[in-house]
């Protein structure tokens, strides 16, 4: 795996610079725990965790996706369930690049263009190193030539509102391992956050309480449960008297064991970990320019995400920052949409010029 270089803001570039695609390309957005493939012309194909069961003998990739996903916590000591995408880049080129060769083989075959480009999104924050892994592990997967297109422009696009106007929105993004916040103006990131803690780190603190306070050691699949199931950040009605079971292995004895967990004991744990979230609009709304921060009074916050699902988020932001806060039509595919939609708009572009 590559090392790391220290990271660096690089160049923020519009959506109208993303090359010009051909029927049959196709978007990638590879996360940190679900990757979705959007082919041009046929819409979503796929939506997978971000993992592979790998034979830790041959080192071949046994299954991948949902299937490697619910052997997690289950394997003997032959088969290691890996997730090569750590805080929203890539942490392991090979494993990256074996696991999209096998979501490009199982759900676009060969059917389409023999060698496809391919778009793919990143982080804003994403470094030189970690453009070239995402990069090597597309054209490892059969791209001809890979674009990057950073994440807030592509969720941005994906969602109804317009962004190419001279009016400044926000967009934050909250994947399982990294939140982004941008102030979007004119087709352009005009200023960004990032914190490398997303959805996952709530899975992490809710392992840690029950092993603290119920003497119970959960797996990540179990906590991430727990909190689809019960976790909040604002008070629900909803889950009032709400409580699930959870199961796992007592720390003392060595056996089964279960509890009963109620929401209220969830909630301020759920609270610790969003502060982050607060701290990254903070520190772009400090980055923006008054007159876009006027803007933004008007046009409040976009979310987008899957980490942005957790319940009681908008109204937690919304009481923590005085903004009005919405979610984008499509919570979970909008980046992969958002940069489906930029094909469109470059066809349109060239058209022009031919014209």
């Amino acid at each position: 795996m590559a090392k790391r270089m220290k990271e660096e803001n690089t160049k923020k570039r519009s959506i109208f610079n993303v090359l010009n695609l051909q029927s049959g390309d196709m978007v990638i957005d590879f996360g940190t725990k679900n990757t979705v493939i959007l082919v041009k012309d046929k819409g979503v194909v796929m939506h997978e965790e971000s993992c592979a069961a790998i034979d830790t003998v041959s080192g071949e990739v046994v299954c991948a996706g949902s299937e490697a996903y619910e052997m997690a916590g289950k394997t003997g000591e032959n088969i290691s369930v890996e997730f090569p995408v750590k805080n929203g880049t890539i942490a392991d080129t090979e494993l990256a690049s074996a696991l999209l060769k096998y979501f490009v083989k199982k759900y676009v075959g060969t059917g389409f263009v023999a060698k496809p480009r391919v778009i793919m999104t990143v982080p804003s924050s994403v470094n030189e190193v970690e453009r070239i892994a995402a990069e090597a592990a597309a054209k490892s997967a059969g791209a001809d030539i890979v674009d990057l297109i950073e994440y807030p422009l592509a969720a941005a696009l994906g969602t109804e509102k317009t962004i190419s106007s001279g009016k400044g929105i926000m967009f934050l993004s909250v994947g399982a391992g990294i939140t982004e916040c941008a102030v979007i103006c004119a087709g352009d990131v005009v200023s960004s956050s990032f914190s490398k803690s997303g959805g996952e780190n709530i899975d992490k603190e809710i392992v840690r309480f029950l092993r603290r306070k119920y003497g119970i050691n959960i797996g990540s699949k179990t906590a991430e449960k727990i909190k689809k199931e019960i976790g909040s950040v604002y008070p629900d009605e909803s889950l009032l008297g709400a409580f699930v079971e959870a199961r796992g292995r007592s720390v003392a004895e060595g056996l089964p064991k279960a509890i009963t967990l109620h929401a209220d004991e969830i909630r301020p744990i759920c609270i610790e970990c969003v502060k982050n979230i607060v701290d990254v609009i903070k520190e772009t709304v400090e980055k923006t320019n008054a007159e876009l921060v006027s803007d933004i009074m008007d046009t409040g916050i976009v979310l987008t995400g899957g980490g942005s699902l957790i319940k009681g988020l908008d109204k937690y932001i919304e009481s923590e920052t005085g903004l009005n806060v919405y979610f984008a039509e499509d919570t979970y595919f909008s980046a992969v949409k958002g940069a489906g939609k930029a094909m469109d708009i470059v066809f349109e572009k060239r058209d022009l010029r031919k014209a």
